[in-house]
């Protein structure tokens, strides 16, 4: 028969749940990236959301376009987002926020790359067009020293 006690010198923890598991898993990405993702996706809603109001032609939330719908939108959004200020973001940055949507993207979709999948050739030139004018006008060129 088998005792359903564990040794107090046991070398296993008692069993965990699917909740210790979410737990584990979820501090496994660190806070600022949380932050910084979830900031890229408030940037891209209420970017959606200006679209609706300004031309009633908007994207669904990100997680619900497809693969083709996703490409052509993203080129839009790289090309129409602005600072608060509504100055351009500097080309760092803009590639920071292609990142942070390719984050959020693929907690539900791992297999999608916006950066090395065919299928994203037109937002990768629309985004690598747009970084080159913005250095052009000698936007981001001077990175900011602590």
């Amino acid at each position: 028969a088998f005792s359903t006690q564990l040794h107090p010198t046991s070398r296993f923890a008692k069993p965990k749940t699917e909740q210790d598991v979410l737990l584990a898993q979820a501090n496994a990405v660190p806070q600022n990236t949380s932050k910084t993702t979830n900031w890229c996706i408030n940037l891209w809603e209420q970017w959606r959301k200006n679209r609706k109001d300004l031309c009633g032609n908007y994207p669904p939330p990100i997680y619900l376009c497809t693969i083709e719908s996703l490409n052509s939108w993203l080129c839009k959004f790289i090309l129409e987002i602005r600072r608060k200020d509504g100055k351009e973001y500097p080309p760092r940055t803009i590639y920071a926020i292609s990142c942070g949507l390719l984050r959020h993207v693929r907690e539900r979709c791992p297999g999608i790359n916006f950066f090395k999948d065919s299928e994203f050739d037109s937002f990768r030139k629309t985004l690598d067009g747009e970084m080159r004018s913005l250095r052009a006008q000698g936007l981001g060129v001077q990175r900011k020293q602590a």
